[in-house]
């Protein structure tokens, strides 16, 4: 698998993989490896000189034969990632290259015969970007953050490769998640893998993404699923862990139906907020009697109730303006105010809000 650049010069992208995976073992954060790691194979996935449809050429393949040692390689890479993230699973560097690795995956298409050469030849496709293959449901990853980049669609990825390859990384991060749920790299990565998935669901159940109600529907119950399956375990084992705070956060905005739905999937919203309100009081109450009587309102011990109020202020406003939620919303403030008193301006700007007529 060697190669020239043009210049006369070789690269060996094993030699290159070899160097900077040494390298991380000494020091797993190292930005400059872990770029370097990136460009390698970038390089070797766009090695034009190493692919000819005319095969008699002796060190050359077929753009079909390339993409196969390409996909080979971005698998192993994820196994690799895979390890390093059981060493430490919150490393961002991992999970930053983890998500890099699965654009080019992507952008390499589907193992066929008829693969053509024109697909490498928009390097825009191995930029990191998963714009070129998985962004219908407009999720900014990768390159896009910062140059806004739209690759060339890679048409010859079928449906049901990049349905496994997003579902896989899905449950990846819940793996991750289980293992350890102050992970922000895992619950940040989650964020932009659940709209791929309404997707995904929306295709297999064959229906029309452009229909509200029926995308809507799907995506509630994942919101659901979200609730029941992971958020609710996190905060009630590790309830002052932030991380999970954020991420239910994220759930309850994202899953706020659109005004163009059915009046009886809004109620199926506030339904449940309700639900999740209950738990969220029965956390608080949990976390009332074991702290004891002797627990003083105070951020360092009272730190395990301070995100539940937070969580809790959240699902109440996000209610329609029911004067006994409304009241159970300031009562959530004013206790904050009491728990985490250097923050307390932000608690009574929220206040004034909810008293504003």
């Amino acid at each position: 698998d060697k190669e020239t650049d043009g210049s006369g010069s070789s690269f060996t992208v094993e030699s290159e993989l070899k160097l900077t995976a040494h390298c991380l073992k000494r020091n797993p954060k190292a930005y400059a490896t872990w770029f370097h790691r990136k460009w390698s194979l970038g390089h070797f996935a766009t090695a034009y000189p190493r692919i000819n449809e005319d095969t008699s050429t002796p060190g050359l393949h077929s753009a079909a034969e390339h993409f196969d040692i390409v996909r080979t390689l971005l698998r192993s890479e994820l196994d690799l990632c895979a390890q390093f993230l059981q060493l430490d699973e919150r490393n961002f560097h991992c999970w930053n290259y983890r998500r890099f690795v699965v654009a080019l995956l992507g952008s390499c298409g589907s193992a066929c015969d008829g693969i053509k050469i024109e697909v490498a030849e928009h390097t825009s496709n191995f930029n990191g970007a998963w714009s070129g293959w998985a962004n219908e449901a407009n999720v900014t990853m990768g390159v896009q953050v910062s140059h806004n980049a739209t690759a060339h669609p890679a048409s010859l990825l079928s449906r049901s490769d990049r349905h496994e390859i997003i579902e896989a990384e899905w449950k990846f991060t819940q793996s991750k998640l289980m293992d350890n749920f102050s992970n922000g790299s895992a619950t940040h990565y989650r964020t932009k893998l659940l709209p791929l998935m309404v997707d995904i669901r929306a295709e297999k159940e064959g229906i029309n993404k452009n229909d509200a109600t029926q995308s809507y529907e799907i995506l509630l119950n994942l919101a659901r699923e979200e609730w029941d399956e992971l958020i609710l375990n996190c905060i009630f084992t590790e309830p002052d862990d932030q991380t999970v705070w954020w991420y239910h956060r994220f759930v309850v905005s994202y899953a706020k139906p659109p005004d163009d739905v059915s009046d009886d999937l809004k109620e199926e919203y506030d339904l449940f907020l309700h639900d999740m309100a209950e738990s969220l009081r029965e956390l608080l109450a949990v976390e009332k009697e074991s702290d004891g009587k002797d627990c003083q309102r105070h951020e360092s011990k009272g730190a395990k109730c301070k995100w539940a109020y937070v969580g809790l202020h959240l699902v109440l406003t996000s209610l329609s303006s029911d004067e006994d939620l409304i009241e159970e919303a300031k009562d959530c403030l004013n206790e904050l105010v009491l728990i985490d008193p250097s923050r307390r301006e932000r608690y009574h700007q929220l206040l004034s809000k909810l008293r504003a007529p």
